[in-house]
């Protein structure tokens, strides 16, 4: 089986001041793992879009793609738009960090390791359990190449750690 095809996306509104830390926190390997690392910005006030914009040419991040919403759309209709994009694009897994920095972008690679070898196609964490992560949420997620496909309970199993697996696609909106 091939590299599964990555990006991680990152939904900000007014996020100028805390997006370059989240941004820096992102481990080296998985940022190198990630075709495309994108900001939805959603029509932020203070300069979001632009300090990301910055972001990548300081770092010379050239996989870092910024992308603003004409009108504020929310936190649903950000993801909305991120998850058409991750489809459109076909990738196979798409990382979901905050650029409040709400999840912690330490813990990707952990959460990556289940889906990469097969054993779940959905993990998402806990901001209060997860050590080292208090005050901070992380979430993974391979996009349903069904739109209107729903969470089955009878495939979501629960582990005895801090993350929860779902074994099958899905995805919790419909597009």
């Amino acid at each position: 089986m091939p590299d599964p095809r990555i990006a991680i996306f990152i939904p900000a509104y007014n996020c100028a001041k805390t997006l370059p830390g989240v941004l820096d926190r992102i481990p080296q390997q998985v940022k190198d793992a990630a075709e495309e690392i994108f900001v939805v910005d959603d029509a932020s006030s203070d300069g979001t879009d632009q300090v990301a914009r910055d972001y990548k040419d300081r770092r010379g991040l050239g996989s870092l793609q910024v992308y603003r919403n004409e009108r504020n759309l929310g936190y649903g209709g950000s993801q909305k738009a991120a998850y058409r994009h991750a489809i459109a694009q076909g990738y196979d897994i798409v990382v979901m960090l905050h650029g409040d920095a709400q999840y912690a972008p330490e813990h990707v690679e952990g959460l990556l390791e289940p889906i990469r070898r097969g054993e779940a196609d959905l993990m998402f964490g806990s901001r209060i359990e997860a050590p080292g992560a208090t005050g901070n949420r992380y979430c993974v997620n391979r996009p349903s190449p069904h739109p209107n496909s729903s969470m089955d309970e009878h495939a979501r199993r629960e582990r005895p750690c801090r993350f929860n697996t779902a074994s099958k696609p899905c995805s919790w909106f419909r597009l």
